[in-house]
């Protein structure tokens, strides 16, 4: 009877339209709403590089003129398709499932087919790490983009790593390499530091992309990538390599995944609220590939198939010719990145400590 009185009560409610919040939470997230900035994707869709299609009907999806493409409904990744002749539809390699567009949905579809490596393979083959060169890995970035760094950012991130030295944050030997992401240009720095005239020898640099909490839904939860000094060296054995199953997802198979320990990250912009979260630097989607330069991930740092095999390959954040990772954002000041840089060393310890608490059953809620 009980039971039969709270189903009534709760179809008044709908009825009166107290659920509104849910409903209008639904048609924010599941209605026409793709969640990227036009101006990320109006010159890729010109370019026909990527195909937007808004579905007002549930439909099969018809030939696109391309036989394998990779799809991605409302942010969400649906993986790779092939088209099928016989059954005149795009079939998962996976799940041999047909390629269905929903109504009131919007889709990304691209080929999916990463760009062609053949131009730094070779390049590749000649680096050693045991004996790595600043002249062989800038050769190796000139291979594959030509992009420079400003007199005014080197100086940024020259006085940033002296005082980051001075503040015993890190410890770089002679002809030390180390990874530098900074979030307001979303761009990856590879630097080696001369201990002799305490000076940073840029290497190369690439486009990169990092979490942006403004794309949270439903389904999804995005986190802000935090700003902090991560030692590689202690985190090395969590890597692992993609798949067959999570290809494309994590780049294509037999990229590496670097992983960077797990944090407490808030849940939103300003929110007291944190999470557990695994954060990594790994490859990433054929579309995803094409945003890189914008904040577009859910938190982790996503990287460039290049990058990926020229890290692998000349073990710079691997502990042997190098160790760190820096997360800064050069539109803050020195001294605002300094405070961050310090609260995130000091937070990874109290939530190891926290850890330890937890096993004793004397854990404290931040």
């Amino acid at each position: 009877m009980f039971a039969k009185l709270s189903i009534g009560l709760i179809f008044v409610l709908m009825s009166q339209g107290l659920f509104a919040y849910n409903t209008n939470s639904m048609k924010k997230n599941y209605h026409e709403d793709i969640n990227l900035p036009d101006t990320i994707l109006h010159p890729l869709i010109q370019d026909k590089k990527i195909i937007k299609i808004e579905a007002k009907t549930k439909h099969k999806a018809k030939y696109l003129g391309i036989n394998s493409i990779y799809v991605k409904e409302n942010i969400e990744n649906l993986g790779k398709y092939v088209w099928n002749k016989k059954r005149q539809a795009y079939i998962s390699p996976l799940n041999r499932k047909e390629l269905i567009f929903e109504a009131k949905k919007i889709y990304l579809i691209s080929q999916a087919k990463y760009d062609d490596m053949k131009t730094i393979k070779n390049d590749l083959a000649k680096i050693n790490k045991k004996n790595l060169s600043d002249h062989e890995l800038k050769d190796l970035f000139s291979s594959y983009n030509q992009l420079s760094i400003k007199e005014k950012e080197l100086m940024f991130c020259s006085d940033l790593v002296d005082t980051l030295i001075k503040n015993r944050l890190i410890y770089l030997k002679n002809k030390e390499y180390f990874l530098l992401i900074d979030k307001n240009k979303q761009r990856g720095y590879i630097f080696s530091f001369h201990k002799s005239n305490k000076s940073l020898e840029y290497i190369g640099s690439d486009h990169i992309s990092t979490g942006n909490p403004s794309f949270n839904s439903r389904n999804d939860r995005y986190f802000e990538t935090p700003i902090g000094i991560i030692n590689r060296a202690r985190y090395r054995r969590g890597d692992w390599i993609s798949i067959k199953k999570n290809a494309f997802k994590y780049g294509e198979r037999k990229d590496r995944i670097y992983y960077l320990g797990k944090y407490l990250i808030p849940i939103a912009d300003k929110s007291k609220f944190k999470r557990e979260v695994h954060l990594a630097i790994h490859s990433t989607t054929p579309i995803d590939a094409m945003l890189l330069g914008h904040k577009v991930s859910k938190g982790c740092i996503r990287i460039s198939r290049e990058l990926n095999k020229i890290l692998n390959k000349s073990a710079i954040i691997d502990g042997k010719n190098g160790k760190y990772v820096i997360i800064i954002d050069s539109s803050l000041p020195i001294k605002e990145n300094l405070k961050k840089l310090e609260k995130f060393s000091k937070e990874k310890i109290k939530h190891k400590r926290n850890k330890y608490a937890m096993i004793s059953g004397n854990a404290q809620n931040d």
